[in-house]
């Protein structure tokens, strides 16, 4: 993945904290992502942040080709969740 800030805990490290390592990825993403998915100062409709996986039932009652993104809690990335 690309802009993993250095030294920070790859996606399968044993050991670390839950909490500290979502802050980790949320600095991560304020730090080097946001700029690149701001349009016109805003998040896109398709960014949900943090988001749990049953959060997914969003998608449930959309046509199929929908999607959403959200920040992956146990890695520095997305999960992308479609119908």
């Amino acid at each position: 993945m690309q802009n993993e800030p250095v030294g920070a805990p790859s996606s399968g490290r044993e050991g670390q904290p839950s909490g500290m390592l979502k802050d980790l990825i949320l600095r991560w993403f304020l730090e080097t992502q946001i700029v690149l998915l701001l349009q016109d100062g805003r998040l896109p409709d398709w960014f949900h942040g943090f988001l749990s996986r049953e959060a997914e039932t969003l998608l449930e009652n959309e046509e199929f080709g929908c999607f959403l993104i959200r920040l992956n809690e146990k890695a520095f990335g997305y999960i992308l969740s479609y119908r």
